[in-house]
């Protein structure tokens, strides 16, 4: 049957006036830095753990990774209210908002295990009040284009070398990860002998002996790209005609573009690996992190435990408090405290598990 024309001409009237409102958006050119990739390397960082096994690996990796955005709060219900009430924020301006949000998609790095371990020991001094944490994370990290090779200055002008990552660390991207476990008795003894007069970081903090446990997630892929070199270190500083987040999202676009990586099959690989394809999602933004694996509720609760005070080997006392624990390490603890308690003190037998 056929339309009257009348309608026929309203009909085309309408398609034409609908697809006239839609508005079309060219994106933006990719940002002009000089940029290029350099070796693939390792980076670290140093987390505390902080309440509720939150900060462990076990937690990360059920945020998909590491992000400014999930690092440990001092409460859920605290940390809950905090975000509602910073997403009001009624008496900040268009800018500050705009700096708050980029805080949270930008983390500096430690370029090296020696410097890693320096900071978590000043986390664990308690000759700071207090101090910072009773256990701390060190993670390994293995570059990608999400991390930025810059020369910085110290407050005393000095030029030093480090680096940041933008958008936060896929769990696939940690090598492997270690503790200083503040309650483990050679730490302890350690902090005993400590004087007001001693090094911020005694000597033997570098040569410490620990324990790393590899990911079981980590991806060798990433052993094909390295940290971007090219980017200004005040690139957020004063982005012109954009704001701080939107200029974020350019150098996301940048360092997964033909610049970086020229070989289209890599340059794939690496938008699969960071999760960022903005050719097939053209509105892609921030958090990074989309994708996380649940911890058992048996491994959560086992991190919880001050297994630093339990004679148990140091893997395994790594594994139970990292929340990534398996069954067979489970058994191979649970043999060690039954042997323990069976012998007694002085050979005596005791309560059988």
């Amino acid at each position: 049957m056929m339309l009257p024309k009348a309608a026929w001409l309203l009909t085309c009237w309408l398609w034409h006036t609908a697809v006239e409102a839609t508005p079309t958006t060219t994106p933006r050119p990719l940002p002009t830095f000089p940029v290029s990739m350099a070796e693939h390397g390792e980076v670290f960082l140093v987390i505390p753990e902080g309440p509720k096994a939150l900060g462990t690996p076990g937690y990360f990796r059920s945020q998909g990774g590491i992000s400014e955005g999930s690092l440990p709060a001092p409460d859920a219900e605290t940390a809950a209210e905090w975000q509602r009430l910073r997403n009001i924020r009624p008496d900040n301006s268009e800018d500050s908002i705009d700096f708050e949000d980029l805080s949270l998609v930008l983390m500096n790095l430690v370029p090296d295990e020696a410097a890693a371990r320096r900071q978590a020991w000043m986390m664990l001094d308690p000759r700071r009040q207090p101090a910072q944490a009773q256990r701390v994370w060190i993670f390994r990290i293995a570059t990608g284009p999400n991390v930025w090779l810059g020369e910085w200055q110290d407050i005393l002008g000095n030029p030093m070398s480090m680096s940041r990552v933008l958008g936060g660390l896929p769990w696939s991207q940690i090598i492997n990860f270690t503790e200083l476990d503040g309650s483990n008795a050679d730490v302890r003894n350690l902090f005993e002998t400590l004087t007001e007069r001693d090094p911020v970081v005694p000597p033997v903090v570098a040569t410490m002996e620990l324990s790393w446990m590899n990911n079981d997630d980590y991806d060798a892929a990433w052993q094909n790209y390295g940290s971007v070199r090219g980017i200004p270190h005040r690139v957020f500083d004063a982005p012109e005609g954009m704001t701080r987040m939107e200029m974020a999202r350019d150098l996301m676009a940048l360092v997964t573009s033909s610049r970086v990586v020229p070989d289209a099959q890599r340059r794939q690989e690496l938008r699969e690996l960071l999760d960022w394809d903005i050719d097939a999602e053209p509105g892609r933004d921030f958090p990074l992190l989309r994708h996380g694996q649940p911890t058992t509720l048996e491994a959560a609760a086992l991190s919880r435990i001050q297994w630093g005070q339990v004679q148990i080997p140091p893997n395994i006392q790594l594994a139970l408090a990292s929340g990534l624990v398996t069954v067979g390490q489970c058994g191979t603890a649970l043999r060690q405290i039954r042997d323990a308690i069976n012998k007694g003190p002085k050979g005596k037998r005791g309560v059988v598990l």
